[in-house]
C-alpha cells in the first residue's frame, strides 16, 4: 500500500505519519509532503527509522510559481525521492494541509487577503494535490480530506471566522463533486475534532494521537457507499 499525507511537518499530519508507519497497514511506502523538508526535523527523524518507507517531498500549496515546490511537479519529485521503481500508484491520500488565519474575526476585521489565502490553501490546495495525482490513484483508492465542522452550514450558530468557515465549506462541496466524478475511488471529508495542535490550542479536547487513531479507523473501513460524505473523526456522520 502506498499513501501520501500532506502537511506532515507537525500536528495531525505528523501524527498520521507516525501511526501509519507503526500500524499494520501493509504499508510499502509513505510520501509525506512539507513546505521545507530541511526544517521538518521530527519527520526526518521518523524517516531515518522507517526502513526506507517514508519519503519526504517538498510541496508549497500557497504558490504555483516555484517548480521545485509546486503541485504541478509533485509526481516528478515523488519519483526522485527514491520511491520504488515502476508505475506510480497510490492507494490512499490524506489531504491534511490547512491554515486558520481569522479565528473569531467579524465583519469589522474582515481581511480579503486572508480570505484569498485561506481558499488557496484549504480549498484549492487539496485539489491541486488531487489534480496532480488523479492519474496515479489505484482503483479502490481511499481519500481523507481533512475539513472542519466549522464548514458545516447547518451547524454554524456562532458566525465569525469567515475565511476559514467558507474555505472548508467549499472544500466539502469540491470533494462531493470529485466523488461524483471518480466512482472508482472513495473520497470523504472528515472533521478531526478539536485537537491539541498549534491550530487547535492547548485547551482543545483531543490529543493528536486519539484523533488520528480514530480517523485511521474510518480510513480502514471506508467503502464505496461512503464516498462524498461528511464524517466526524469517530465515524459518525455530520450535517452539511
Amino acid at each position: 500500500m502506498k499513501i501520501l499525507v500532506t502537511g506532515a511537518n507537525r500536528g495531525i499530519g505528523l501524527e498520521f505519519c507516525r501511526q501509519l508507519l507503526a500500524q499494520e497497514f501493509g504499508l510499502q511506502s509513505l510520501v509525506a509532503t512539507v513546505r521545507d523538508p530541511s526544517k521538518a526535523t521530527e519527520l526526518q527523524t521518523l524517516a531515518s527509522s522507517s526502513q526506507n518507507r517514508l519519503h519526504i517531498v517538498a510541496l508549497d500549496l500557497a504558490t504555483d510559481d516555484n517548480a521545485r515546490t509546486n503541485a504541478a511537479g509533485l509526481i516528478d519529485r515523488i519519483k526522485a525521492s527514491g520511491l520504488s521503481a515502476g508505475p506510480l500508484s497510490f492507494d490512499g491520500i490524506i489531504n491534511n494541509a490547512g491554515i486558520y488565519l481569522d479565528e473569531g474575526d467579524s465583519i469589522s476585521s474582515f481581511d480579503f487577503d486572508v480570505f484569498r489565502k485561506s481558499f488557496e490553501i484549504n480549498t484549492l490546495g487539496a485539489f491541486k494535490v488531487l489534480k496532480a495525482l488523479d492519474s496515479t490513484l489505484a482503483r479502490g483508492a481511499r481519500i481523507l480530506q481533512i475539513t472542519s465542522l466549522m464548514g458545516s452550514l447547518s451547524d454554524n450558530r456562532s458566525g465569525g471566522s469567515y475565511a476559514y468557515r467558507s474555505s472548508k465549506a467549499a472544500l466539502n462541496m469540491m470533494n462531493l463533486c470529485y466523488a461524483q466524478e471518480r466512482k472508482d475511488v472513495t473520497s470523504v471529508v472528515i472533521h478531526p475534532g478539536w485537537v491539541q495542535t498549534d491550530m487547535g490550542g492547548r485547551n482543545a479536547q483531543l490529543a493528536p494521537e486519539e484523533s488520528v487513531a480514530q480517523m485511521l479507523r474510518v480510513f480502514r473501513n471506508l467503502k464505496p457507499s461512503h464516498s462524498g460524505r461528511f464524517f466526524n473523526y469517530d465515524g459518525s456522520e455530520l450535517p452539511w
